[in-house]
């Protein structure tokens, strides 16, 4: 008989938002095929929706998910109470019957989820992708752009205690508590809020890579949407001062609808945005690419992105930050650089621009964690939680 295994996440295709949905979407996938572990369901927020008790449900694959409306309310990210979003949940879980909540992304729907399942005796599993437990701010750095982490063992910052507070009373409720990879994980110990940590490192799910056309021009693709925080202003910033002749640069805008498309001149560098692109498309975007840069200005936990470029045989070049660049090999798949200023990224560009040919002929393809190897050992982690109820 399988174990049921609700899962939480502030968001689940189609509507998803960032990596961890999709790494979110590629272990339920796994678990479908697995005899021991049955995905009863998935409860999310329903993106752009703020009418109060508003919810939708729809099947991934059989399995039923249930959308709850999110209304904005000021501040809504650091939010750690969300009494709204309580009561649907607890009829979700009511009726879903789960023998597991496997918790991600919780920010906007509130710690009070946590304390439904706690009370319902029901063991649980945090998997952390972001700094929402250890910062004001999700990508854990100020207004800014500078690193913005809280020290839990010194109470510090003082503004932050009361959510602080919250936080680490929380965290103590999961039978595991799990992260994406080691470099995230050192980050999230040295704050003090968790000694125990166990990685789960994400895998890459493998996908038909496309043969590229040729090209003159390296063709460069930056993914991270009109967000400082993604490092959009530091590129544009090193690409005007690069003044690059033969590199023309892909730039998604998230923002924008998906078809959207529109040229322009950084400088003397052809710079094309184009709005959303779905999951199902993504393959055809790299296939267009020769070079993928991730400029970053905060840790990433993963980077789901500069993996799968390195799979689709792109360079990739990123910041030095976080677990963005884990996989590169200096010089043999793609570069890493500083984002304390433009400069390392500037040289990166020159390199790019003086040597086209190197750029345009694909690296080695990487070899990378596939998805089925991290599903292997998260059904292990089950296992464990489960044996010691």
């Amino acid at each position: 008989m399988s174990h049921r295994v609700l899962i939480v996440n502030v968001s689940f295709p189609p509507q998803s938002k960032g990596g961890a949905s999709r790494v979110i979407e590629d272990n339920i996938d796994c678990m479908i095929a697995d005899e021991r572990y049955d995905a009863c369901g998935v409860f999310c927020t329903l993106f752009g929706n703020n009418q109060p008790d508003r919810h939708e449900t729809w099947l991934h694959r059989g399995i039923p998910i249930f959308a709850v409306a999110c209304p904005w309310l000021d501040d809504m990210e650091r939010l750690v109470q969300r009494d709204d979003i309580v009561g649907p949940f607890t009829r979700f879980l009511d009726r879903v019957q789960p023998d597991l909540v496997h918790f991600h992304c919780i920010q906007r729907m509130g710690l009070e989820l946590v304390e439904a399942v706690k009370a319902r005796g029901i063991p649980s599993i945090l998997t952390m992708h972001d700094g929402w437990w250890v910062a004001d701010d999700l990508f854990m750095i100020d207004q800014d752009l500078q690193p913005a982490i809280y020290n839990y063992r010194a109470r510090e910052p003082a503004a932050a205690r009361n959510r602080m507070d919250a936080l680490s009373a929380a965290i103590s409720k999961f039978d595991r508590v799990l992260t994406v990879s080691q470099t995230f994980r050192d980050i999230l110990v040295s704050t003090g809020l968790c000694d125990e940590i166990v990685v789960n490192e994400n895998g890459v799910s493998p996908f038909a890579t496309q043969s590229k056309s040729a090209t003159k021009k390296v063709r460069l693709l930056y993914m991270g949407g009109v967000d400082a925080r993604k490092g959009y202003h530091l590129l544009r910033a090193a690409v005007l001062k690069a003044q690059l002749s033969h590199v023309h640069i892909t730039v998604i805008d998230h923002a924008r609808r998906e078809g959207f498309s529109r040229d322009g001149r950084w400088g003397d560098t052809d710079v094309c945005t184009i709005g959303y692109v779905p999951t199902e498309k993504v393959a055809s975007l790299y296939a267009d690419s020769d070079v993928v840069v991730v400029p970053s200005l905060w840790p990433e936990s993963f980077n789901l992105v500069s993996r799968e470029a390195s799979l689709a045989d792109c360079w990739v070049l990123a910041s030095n930050l976080g677990a963005a660049a884990d996989h590169i090999v200096s010089g043999i798949n793609g570069y890493t650089f500083g984002v304390e200023n433009a400069e390392e990224l500037i040289g990166l560009l020159h390199a790019l621009d003086r040597d086209p040919l190197r750029f345009t002929t694909p690296p080695p393809t990487a070899s990378l964690r596939p998805v089925s190897t991290q599903y292997k050992e998260l059904q292990k982690i089950y296992d464990e939680v489960l044996h010691d109820q």
